[in-house]
């Protein structure tokens, strides 16, 4: 008898001991805020995929951007830098409804750079040696290329941008590329090829205009 009321004895001491902790910890869980996640993990949008060119990051521009609007998005001047030679070509055709070349082309296309003054070039399609040529811009011909070489240094802003119309069945092509003296630094070109297959003359559906900064 005796070792029964001991062996109830122990479990209501084990009890007496048990209850208040369990009764702290419930109430300590109760008392712990939510965490804020908004707080700790804050939603900053969604990154656009960034193009690379090797390790160059090439960025997006505007293809219709006018001469007067125009400001200089290169670095300033490195003459420690990287020398490279610049090479820039572009030509469009352009065929009558017989398949054969068209003598007055009606095509508009205009393939813009930056030289090495810094200024933003539109070369322009040259409308046959019968019709009038309003502007001092440099021509591409009609099944001809339009090519231009020139020195520049690291900070240099390698700019392509291609847009206008013509009609149905002509396209235009241009590319850009950067060779560094010692060929250490590899730089890909920037290149397009646009057709316009609408009927009638029209712009181009999805004009070109990109560029990097060389390093």
């Amino acid at each position: 008898m005796k070792k029964r009321d001991g062996i109830i004895l122990r479990r209501w001491l084990l009890l007496m001991i048990l209850v208040p902790t369990l009764y702290a910890c419930n109430k300590q869980c109760e008392e712990v805020e939510p965490e804020d996640y908004d707080t700790l993990f804050p939603f900053t949008g969604i990154e656009a995929p960034e193009q690379m060119n090797g390790n160059i990051v090439v960025r997006p521009c505007d293809p219709d951007l006018a001469l007067e609007a125009y400001t200089y998005p290169g670095e300033e001047d490195n003459l420690s830098g990287e020398e490279y030679t610049i090479t820039m070509s572009c030509s469009f055709e352009e065929s009558d409804r017989d398949g054969s070349r068209a003598k007055k082309p009606q095509s508009k296309y205009v393939v813009s750079y930056i030289n090495e003054h810094k200024q933003l070039v539109q070369v322009v399609c040259d409308k046959g040696e019968d019709s009038e040529n309003n502007t001092n811009a440099p021509k591409m011909k009609n099944f001809g290329e339009y090519r231009v070489t020139f020195k520049v240094r690291s900070g240099f802003p390698l700019y392509l941008s291609v847009t206008g119309s013509g009609p149905r069945n002509s396209h235009v092509e241009a590319k850009i590329e950067a060779v560094s003296k010692d060929e250490v630094v590899e730089v890909l070109p920037l290149a397009v090829h646009l057709y316009q297959n609408e009927e009638g003359i029209y712009r181009l559906k999805n004009p070109y205009c990109e560029f990097m900064i060389l390093p």
